[in-house]
């Protein structure tokens, strides 16, 4: 479930998650800049006493922060099968298994299976973030350290859980056999 095909080296691995990586940061970081862009510039607009969506809002932190949730969600809807898209361009530069061609389901099946199990892997290296804060104490020292600490995890996990789902995922994609 969570081997590469073919076997790769910590390194290989590596170089395909930085190639998915910048790939999917510069791909989306547009449409992030607009949509964060956008609702500034109305809640800025609604305190200075202009009429638009977010008026009736401006007052209201739990609805500010309800509408933030929402613009999160819906531009990461947006962005699921963009991730899927440079993905699996980043696969194919690295020359691994992918479909000649990609329609729309196939990049969003793609994107979904990246951010499911990136969110998996979040989950987990929070949850020991929490624990170690438990035991350990929150010093600023040993704060900063953890989180770069947490950051390596989360790399990890996206190295040895995420990538090779998404080649699992393009496998069948190009509609090769299962590997026994």
């Amino acid at each position: 479930m969570f081997t590469m095909i073919p076997e790769m080296s910590f390194g290989r691995r590596l170089s395909l998650w930085w190639s998915c990586i910048w790939r999917q940061t510069l791909a989306t970081l547009p449409i992030w800049l607009v949509a964060g862009g956008f609702v500034l510039y109305s809640i800025v607009r609604a305190e200075h006493g202009e009429a638009n969506w977010l008026s009736s809002l401006v007052n209201s932190m739990g609805a500010l922060v309800l509408v933030g949730g929402g613009v999160l969600l819906v531009v990461s809807l947006l962005c699921i099968p963009i991730i899927g898209y440079m993905t699996r361009r980043a696969f194919a530069k690295h020359q691994l298994s992918v479909p000649p061609d990609y329609s729309f389901g196939q990049a969003a099946m793609l994107g979904l299976t990246t951010w499911g199990w990136t969110i998996v892997v979040s989950m987990a290296v929070n949850v020991l973030s929490y624990l170690l804060q438990a035991v350990v104490g929150k010093a600023s020292v040993v704060m900063a350290v953890g989180q770069l600490v947490f950051l390596v995890l989360n790399m990890i996990g996206a190295i040895y859980i995420v990538l090779p789902r998404q080649a699992w995922r393009l496998r069948r994609q190009a509609g090769e056999p299962e590997a026994q």
